[in-house]
């Protein structure tokens, strides 16, 4: 009659102890790995005078006839306009006469002709209700209120990226004469100036070509 045999294999797991790797493991160490470590310069000190990024977006905006506040003094005229009255007037004259006769015995006849010329004028105000309540003219003024919108956000998205890009290459300074940085650099300064008009041409940081 045969035997069967039974195995059992039992692991013990120790708290904290975690799985062990041969000393010859190739498994690379957190301690063995060196920070990278990116020495910037100081700051230059000529970018304390330049506008801030939301200077520059609001001149762009104005320089492109897009300024939010033109969107809400339109908006504000067209709701109360409903409220100014509709005014009228007229002037009128009355032309006419009469005759007047008088006879009394022993006396001269009165033969005489009455001329009169009356002025009149008038003025009038009155309201249309249905137009105090809202305007045809509102909805035109929120399409376009809504378009202007949109146009806005384009002119912030590549103002936004030029002024981060020009700003990217002062981590290390301001670029040296002659430079690719400088190169680049001039390039985003010269387009954020014709994106607000020259209104901070002599704010921005002079690098040489």
């Amino acid at each position: 009659m045969g035997k069967t045999i039974t195995l059992g294999i039992c692991l013990l797991l120790v708290p904290g102890s975690g799985w062990t790797r041969d000393k010859t493991s190739s498994a690379v160490k957190a301690s063995d790995v060196q920070p990278q470590v990116v020495t910037l310069k100081s700051k230059p000190v000529c970018l304390a005078d330049e506008p801030d990024i939301n200077q520059i977006v609001e001149q762009a905006w104005s320089q492109a006839g897009l300024s939010k506040a033109q969107d809400d003094s339109r908006k504000t005229r067209v709701r109360f306009s409903g409220w100014l009255p509709k005014i009228t007037g007229g002037v009128s004259q009355d032309i006419g006469g009469r005759w007047d006769y008088k006879y009394a015995a022993g006396s001269t006849p009165v033969d005489q002709f009455h001329y009169s010329d009356g002025l009149r004028w008038d003025v009038g105000l009155s309201w249309d209700l249905a137009k105090i309540v809202f305007r045809s003219e509102e909805l035109q003024v929120a399409r376009e209120t809504s378009r202007r919108a949109l146009e806005r956000m384009e002119i912030a998205s590549m103002v936004i990226g030029l002024y981060f890009t020009r700003f990217r290459l002062t981590l290390q300074g301001l670029p040296e004469p002659g430079s690719d940085r400088a190169i680049k650099f001039l390039e985003a300064t010269a387009t954020l100036d014709a994106w607000t008009g020259g209104k901070f041409k002599k704010s921005w940081c002079e690098v040489k070509p």
